[in-house]
């Protein structure tokens, strides 16, 4: 009787921690898009002004930037461990069509941040200067490779 106890106590503690565990995990994702809204809003407002004004090279920049960021941040999900439960327990999808559209826009249009074209950034010319900027290289080399993967995997090639 008290082994029965023991058992029924240990599958019952588990079954409510492995729920928390969950809704807590599906609360928290939403909880966070709707938190990054708020910063994001203020960027959007920033570019809005901008734009407003005639100028849009930052709003360009930035944009360029989340299609990177889309193409990095999906190859990371999709070697994660816990992403086969991300849709059917949390909901949680990674759109094939959407990064279809990303990596065909990148395939046309190299990233300006790729690490070619961040060669001509300025440093100071100190040691610290020079360090920084090759660990820069070296991390646009890295993210370079990964988004290559990315588009040669999901770009949609035109037939000639």
């Amino acid at each position: 009787m008290r082994t029965t106890r023991i058992l029924g106590f240990a599958v019952a503690s588990v079954s409510v921690i492995a729920l928390s565990f969950w809704l807590g995990f599906r609360e928290g994702a939403r909880v966070g898009v709707m938190t990054d809204s708020v910063p994001r809003g203020g960027i959007s407002l920033f570019h809005l002004n901008s734009i407003n004004q005639g100028v849009s090279q930052n709003m360009v920049a930035s944009l360029e930037t989340d299609v990177d960021l889309a193409l990095l941040w999906a190859q990371k999900i999709q070697q994660h461990p816990l992403e086969p439960l991300l849709e059917p327990l949390w909901g949680l999808q990674m759109s094939a069509a959407a990064l279809s559209r990303l990596a065909t826009y990148r395939a046309a249009h190299p990233s300006p941040l790729r690490k070619e074209a961040l060669r001509t950034e300025k440093f100071p010319d100190t040691a610290e200067g020079k360090a920084l900027r090759e660990e820069m290289l070296e991390s646009a080399q890295k993210n370079e490779d990964i988004i290559s993967a990315m588009v040669q995997k999901y770009a949609v090639r035109e037939e000639k």
